[in-house]
């Protein structure tokens, strides 16, 4: 179907989404381009007052779902790109659709009979292989916060970690690097302390573009979230600049995608077979 209007709405943090630049992001842009969508994106953080006007043919939300936004319905056709959390909210009931990245949640939706499709991929223009210098031992990008479980990185690293030589400096060669999100006010802080107490160096959030190439800096990439700390990403991600990726966690969510070749994601996990899995799943409710 050519000449879909879509609005989506996220919710990033405001400083973010200027530089917004994954999957979804792109799968989006595949649609615009491709099948000459008209794609309105509103991020509810960026906007004075929340308000989506109405006139599109279908409204996409991102995000978990006991958010306001989703107490109710707000438009005639609407759908959720589940952004973790619960599967089960009473505010379920106001999507015609919910698009999941895993196997596993699809079944807690269509056993409330919900439709429910499952689609994900990475950004592949972005995050590809680059003949770059490594700096980093080991990579861990997620955002600072309990779920995520920076401790367990931190073990790793003091487990898996050579002996590294030191500069003339005296600093390592190679070092470990966490990079993400930092909550404000220092909320959860103790997930980068604990880091940088043990040798990681830190970094907070930074650009997409900048993403990729700290991934093809490093020698490997970890994640240890939990199964409600997300990470997907992060797997694919890695996957697709052909980094090692170890999964250091009991997530079924994460193990989905662990066994994945660099060439089995760049095929069949990119913003093109996302687009037009989100595409499908859209039209079907249209029409």
């Amino acid at each position: 179907m050519s000449n879909m209007h879509l609005a989506f709405i996220s919710e990033l943090p405001k400083e973010h989404f200027p530089f917004w630049q994954d999957g979804l992001n792109a799968a989006l842009r595949y649609l615009a381009d491709t099948y000459n969508w008209q794609i309105d994106i509103y991020n509810i953080p960026s906007m004075t007052k929340a308000n989506v006007p109405n006139g599109a043919d279908f409204y996409l939300f991102w995000g978990a779902l006991d958010r306001p936004q989703h107490s109710r319905r707000l438009f005639a056709r609407q759908g959720l790109c589940f952004g973790g959390g619960p599967t089960y909210h009473p505010n379920m009931k106001n999507f015609d659709i919910v698009v999941v990245e895993n196997k596993i949640d699809i079944s807690p939706f269509e056993q409330r009979g919900i439709k429910t499709l499952q689609a994900f991929g990475t950004n592949t223009q972005l995050f590809k292989p680059m003949n770059l210098p490594k700096a980093f031992e080991f990579i861990y990008p997620a955002a600072f916060a309990k779920w995520k479980n920076h401790e367990r990185f931190v073990d790793y690293v003091k487990k898996h970690s050579p002996v590294l030589p030191k500069s003339s400096k005296g600093s390592l060669v190679n070092p470990s690097l966490a990079v993400g999100y930092m909550q404000p006010g220092g909320w959860e802080k103790e997930c980068y302390e604990v880091c940088e107490k043990n040798g990681i160096l830190v970094l907070p959030w930074v650009p997409t573009e900048a993403l990729a190439r700290l991934y093809n800096m490093s020698w490997s990439a970890i994640v240890t979230a939990d199964p409600m700390g997300g990470c997907q990403r992060t797997v694919l991600e890695a996957k697709a600049c052909n980094v090692p990726i170890v999964v250091e966690s009991e997530s079924e969510k994460l193990q989905e995608f662990a066994t994945l070749s660099h060439q089995n994601v760049v095929e069949n996990w990119n913003e093109k077979t996302y687009g037009e899995k989100l595409k499908q799943g859209i039209e079907e409710v249209v029409n």
